[in-house]
């Protein structure tokens, strides 16, 4: 009778085992890999936006008026974003001129705000969900002092 009962106890245990082990790889495991599997494609957009900003700005600081340097900074940062890999739609960029005469003026300052959407849960074979937040980086660049406009 013992030994039955040793052996219900050991068959029991091992389904129990076997159960909080699926449990722990489907609800801890699992979703740990799929946040830790994001980190590289944050950095890379990350890397994205700042690289935009930078030369956003400086295509606005070298245009030759603010309308048109904003057209070749939202071109490049967009540019920018399809020659990575990304969709040009998930790119915003804002322009602030600083005296905000809304022109260019020397020894002024253009910042460039870029915002990249970043898909927080991406489902391989599916894709991303939906976009949950975004990166934003900013560049100030001076206009220089002697240079002459148009």
């Amino acid at each position: 009778m013992r030994v039955l009962l040793r052996r219900l106890r050991r068959e029991e245990v091992g389904a129990y085992a076997v159960i909080e082990m699926l449990l722990g790889v489907g609800l801890l495991l699992f979703p740990t890999i799929m946040v830790l599997a994001q980190v590289p494609g944050m950095l890379e957009r990350n890397g994205v936006a700042n690289l935009a900003a930078q030369e956003a700005a400086r295509v606005m600081v070298l245009a030759d008026d603010a309308a048109a340097g904003q057209e070749a900074g939202i071109q490049i940062a967009r540019s920018i974003a399809a020659n990575h890999g990304l969709d040009p739609d998930v790119v915003s960029v804002d322009f602030e001129l600083d005296p905000p005469v809304g022109e260019l003026t020397r020894g002024g300052t253009v910042t460039a705000r870029v915002e990249i959407g970043f898909p927080i849960v991406t489902v391989p074979l599916v894709g991303p969900l939906w976009e949950s937040f975004t990166i934003t980086r900013e560049h100030t660049e001076r206009v220089d002092d002697f240079r002459s406009f148009p």
